[in-house]
Parts: C-alpha cells; structure tokens; sequence
C-alpha cells in the first residue's frame, strides 16, 4: 500500500475519510472477470493449436530447438534453455518473403481486456520486420497492432504488454517479413496471454 503524507489539492476523499486514488494504464480490469486465453505456448512440446497460414504456404515459421543453422542470424537456444521456440529463417538473397503463424481462434475480449507477451530474437543486418495482428473472425487482416525492425541483437528480448480488444472471436497472427537482403532471422517464444 501506499502512504501519503501530503495530499494534493486535486485528492477525493470519501465520508470516511479514506484517500481514493484511480490510476487508468489502458486495460481495465474487473475482478477475476479476465479469462485465461487458449493461446498459450512455450512451443516446447507442440505448437498448442498454433498453425501456418494457409494464406502463405510458401514459407513457414519452423519448430527449432538448440542453436539454428546460421547462428550468426538466430538464437543458440530458446529462452528458458533446452525447450523449443518458433524460428523464421531468411532464405535466399534477392527475394522478398514473409512467413505467417496463426494462433487458436480466442474468445471475445468484451468485458474485459488481454494482453499479449512473448519473447522475440532479432538479429542479423537483415532480420526484417516482425509484425503482429488480431484478425477479428470472419474478417480480413488489417494494420498491425505491433511491429518491429532490424536487428536487435544477439539476445532474447520481451515485448511490451500488447492490449488485445475485440467483441469478435478472434485471432493473433505473428508475420516475419524478410526484404531482399541477406542473412536474418526471427524467432518467438514463451508466448502468453493474461
């Protein structure tokens, strides 16, 4: 708890004299009413119901564990340390591509909000772009609700909070772009909803 030896000017205090202070950071939250989403992965034993987009066959993220094949371009393990994490390798120099992973359908975010954290790895000159997306059902991808460039360095890192709001059964799309350039790659893990 907090105590306050000054009041400010502005401060409510009730009939009892208790001091209410209301702080809003974006993501109301009433009670217990947040339920656990089924998005969840750590990717160590399967993908939890995560799938490559069908919109994109061409390239795919790929279930890795320890180091990948280029190590200067990706991780040399996942976060925890001898789990699994998802890894998307810039193939060829001279060709744009980009690689999709599609989380579980979720449940409507209504009355409440969720947010999303995962742990991401960025590096090489050429590690493109790492976008994310909530794709309502029955609808079309639209803007990026979060995205990410370049190299990032050598170690893994953890994304913000990213609020998730939505009165539709939804979804959350992961996208690594790759420009034309060389050597690259990204990679997810932990990802977890609250």
């Amino acid at each position: 708890y907090v105590t306050l030896s000054t009041l400010p000017s502005s401060a409510m205090m009730d009939r009892v004299g208790v001091l209410r202070i209301f702080i809003f950071t974006g993501c109301l939250l009433f009670g217990d009413s947040v339920a656990q989403a089924s998005g969840d992965c750590t990717f160590d034993a399967d993908l939890c119901g995560w799938t490559q987009s069908q919109d994109d066959s061409r390239w795919d993220w790929t279930q890795q564990a320890g180091g990948t094949t280029n190590n200067t371009a990706g991780p040399s393990d996942d976060i925890t340390g001898g789990g699994m994490y998802m890894y998307f390798k810039a193939p060829a120099v001279g060709e744009a591509k980009r690689a999709i992973l599609e989380s579980p359908m979720l449940a409507p975010t209504t009355n409440h909000c969720v947010s999303l954290t995962f742990y991401y790895h960025m590096c090489g000159a050429h590690s493109g772009t790492l976008n994310l997306y909530l794709v309502p059902a029955g609808r079309n991808r639209a803007g990026a609700v979060w995205s990410l460039s370049g190299d990032k360095g050598e170690e893994w890192v953890q994304s913000p909070n990213i609020e998730l709001r939505s009165d539709a059964d939804f979804q959350v799309f992961f996208e690594a772009v790759h420009d034309e350039g060389g050597a690259g790659g990204i990679a997810i893990d932990q990802v977890e909803f609250t």
